[in-house]
């Protein structure tokens, strides 16, 4: 059932101290991605193009070519420009598909920053700290 909530679910993640981030993300989001892209393939008008930075961050994945490479192992294909769309496409195979081969049109606020790290949230460093009111307060 948590499945169904996954824009939340995310939501609430990004604004988690960063211990509870990984637990979240360790236990549970792998499954509410996979939730939320069939939800989106049901969903979403089958013709039009979803920018794959805004599935990245709506999944809280790290960037636009984690996205694609998500969304083609769901079955779903992407057109020219790089985008998702929802229609499934057996042509693409997910070994040999390159994600990386598109130009990003824009950054993807990832998850975790590269400046957090466990050691430092179970210590209570303070820049860890800051960095997640930082990006609470964003």
């Amino acid at each position: 059932r948590a499945r169904n909530h996954w824009a939340a679910f995310f939501r609430v993640a990004r604004n988690s101290p960063y211990l509870a981030r990984c637990l979240m993300v360790a236990q549970y989001a792998d499954g509410v991605r996979d939730g939320a892209l069939l939800v989106m393939g049901r969903a979403q008008s089958r013709g039009e193009a979803y920018p794959a930075a805004d599935l990245a961050e709506a999944l809280g994945l790290d960037d636009a070519a984690a996205a694609r490479v998500r969304a083609v192992a769901a079955g779903y294909s992407i057109d020219g420009d790089g985008d998702v769309r929802f229609v499934k496409d057996d042509s693409l195979d997910e070994e040999t598909f390159d994600a990386a081969a598109f130009g990003e049109r824009r950054r993807v606020a990832p998850l975790f920053n590269s400046g957090e790290s466990l050691g430092a949230a179970v210590r209570g460093d303070s820049k860890a700290e800051a960095a997640a009111f930082e990006r609470r307060r964003a």
